[in-house]
């Protein structure tokens, strides 16, 4: 410190001599110099000193009246010493001094000094962050577009280091108001650009306010196009959740702040080699099929717009890929998407979720579905010759079909007047010992022509080496249905030849499962059936003639 500005400030204080009374002649002083003067600045280093007209002083010692100020004094022989002044916070505050002497014969005099602390405080800074649309220059925007101002601030000498800045202001000095209604109090604050027919240069100001009252402001813009250089916004849609070999629907859209910039121009994208084309590429809405995959595989596809003045946007939409699972459940067959008027080429987004567009039918269709076998569509068949053993599908002989997808094998139909010929009908009764449901009128080659009849001559054949054949549930009847065929018996009729040459009339198919309805006291009377000339069930007279086939086995 330069102890040129020493200044001297005398104090007096009676002495009294040992034994004797005070007077006049026994006055002697005590001076305090402070290098600072009577004002010093919190946080600092002070060096005091003093001097006394006491004659023969041994030792000297120093005190402050506040337990905050660090006051050094190494040597009491010494009258030098250090004080170190606090943090204060908003207000000045003083604080008392006191010097004593002691003499050699004992007596000590003493003299204070009120020393003023001001505060100070560093004013605090602050910065913006703001942020950016790579389609423009720096802090360049179109209309209708999100952006952030994220704000921060620091302060030197914070009266609190975990919260420096007890305030955060936002205020737009300039250009159409985009604040109102937001809360302008927060660090980070979002706006929403307006919709502008000429561009314009909006103004903002950013102010910070430490813990004791100091302000800093922070001054920025940015600059907001019209709306003719304003991009359109690209909506790829949400995302998708698609088995393998399975169709997707693609709704893309567009909107724009100029009325002028449509019509937009759209451009569909896919990062996957494997991923089929897109039924139109340059169509907002559009489909595709989704590859094969050993894993759950996300596909991302992008969607460019471009709108009429030149402007370009861009989204995208992640469709995530499942393998699919082993099934148990053979597919309908059905390929061909309907409307309400027909059949659709392809598939619509006005009708979307049909059946032709999932499972294992699409995923024939898209070249992605392994077989055991063969068979139409998504059915999947091996024909089994005489001895049960699999045969080529080229066979033109053969006596059992096995279904790969149900484990089921099958009864094969024949036209040759035999046990198993397609024009056989049967009444159903429950077992060859009754008798109530026989129908005289049902046609077959064995002596009752009922189900529980036939059903004991197919097992006494062993057809196909196998002696456990049974009528079917309604499930598995179902099951070998193909609802894609038309012109005739809806079954695969590759695997499933000679069925009725007339299906203008229903041929019904009985199952083993019994209906409640109609009871007769503790007897059923109906019974369930399957229509494979027209695909609908119900429940008919035991006592009535319809065909059979039989099924065995089954996962």
């Amino acid at each position: 410190m330069d102890l040129r500005h020493w200044l001297l400030v005398s104090l007096t204080t009676s002495l009294l001599a040992c034994g004797g009374d005070s007077s006049d002649e026994d006055v002697d002083s005590v001076t305090i110099l402070v290098s600072a003067g009577s004002t010093v600045n919190e946080q600092s280093e002070v060096t005091l000193s003093g001097r006394t007209t006491l004659d023969n002083v041994s030792s000297y010692s120093w005190s402050v009246s506040d337990s905050d100020y660090t006051l050094e004094h190494e040597d009491s022989a010494s009258v030098a010493a250090t004080l170190t002044t606090p943090e204060v916070r908003t207000s000045s505050e003083q604080v008392t001094l006191t010097l004593s002497a002691t003499s050699e014969e004992g007596g000590t005099i003493s003299g204070t000094f009120t020393l003023t602390v001001e505060p100070v405080n560093i004013a605090p800074t602050a910065d913006v962050a703001i942020s950016q649309d790579n389609r423009f220059d720096e802090n360049t925007y179109g209309g209708a577009i999100a952006v952030t101002f994220t704000g921060s601030g620091a302060d030197e000498d914070p009266i609190d280091a975990e919260s420096p800045i007890s305030a955060y202001s936002w205020q737009q000095v300039s250009g159409t108001d985009v604040l109102t209604g937001l809360d302008v109090s927060g660090s980070s604050l979002t706006i929403t650009t307006p919709a502008l027919a000429a561009s314009e240069t909006l103004g903002f100001e950013f102010t910070v306010t430490d813990n004791e009252g100091g302000t800093f402001t922070e001054p920025f813009e940015i600059v907001v196009l019209d709306v003719t250089q304003t991009h359109p916004i690209a909506e790829a849609g949400e995302a998708i959740t698609i088995m393998e070999g399975e169709r997707f629907l693609l709704a893309g859209s567009a909107t724009s702040l100029s009325d002028d910039a449509t019509p937009f121009l759209f451009e569909w994208t896919n990062n996957s080699s494997d991923l089929a084309e897109f039924a139109d590429a340059s169509d907002a809405t559009t489909y595709a099929d989704a590859p094969a995959v050993t894993e759950d595989t996300d596909i991302t596809i992008d969607l460019r717009v471009v709108d009429q003045f030149n402007n370009e946007d861009n989204d995208q939409v992640v469709v995530t890929v499942r393998e699919m699972p082993a099934t148990y459940v053979n597919d309908t067959g059905v390929v061909v998407n309907v409307s309400n008027t027909g059949l659709i080429n392809g598939s619509s987004h006005s009708f979307p979720g049909q059946d032709a567009d999932i499972g294992r039918d699409r995923m024939h269709e898209s070249d992605v579905l392994e077989k055991a076998g063969a068979g139409d569509e998504g059915f999947d068949f091996t024909k089994l010759d005489e001895f049960g053993d699999e045969i080529d599908a080229t066979e033109t002989d053969w006596s059992c079909v096995r279904d790969n997808v149900t484990g089921l094998i099958w009864e094969l139909k024949t036209n040759d007047a035999g046990l198993h010929d397609v024009d056989n009908t049967y009444s159903w009764v429950s077992s060859t010992t009754s008798e109530e449901n026989q129908n005289d009128s049902a046609s077959c080659t064995i002596a009752n022509c009922n189900t529980a009849a036939f059903v004991e001559a197919v097992n006494a054949e062993g057809l196909c080496g196998f002696y456990d054949w049974r009528i079917p549930t309604h499930n598995e009847l179902m099951s070998i249905m193909h609802f894609g065929e038309s012109g005739g018996t809806f079954v695969d009729r590759d695997y499933f030849p000679f069925n009725s040459p007339d299906t203008s009339v229903p041929t019904w198919y009985w199952t083993n499962v019994q209906n409640v309805d109609g009871a007769s006291g503790d007897t059923l009377q109906n019974s369930w059936a399957i229509d494979f000339s027209s695909g609908n069930d119900n429940f008919l007279l035991k006592s009535s003639e319809n065909y059979l086939r039989l099924v065995r086995a089954g996962r």
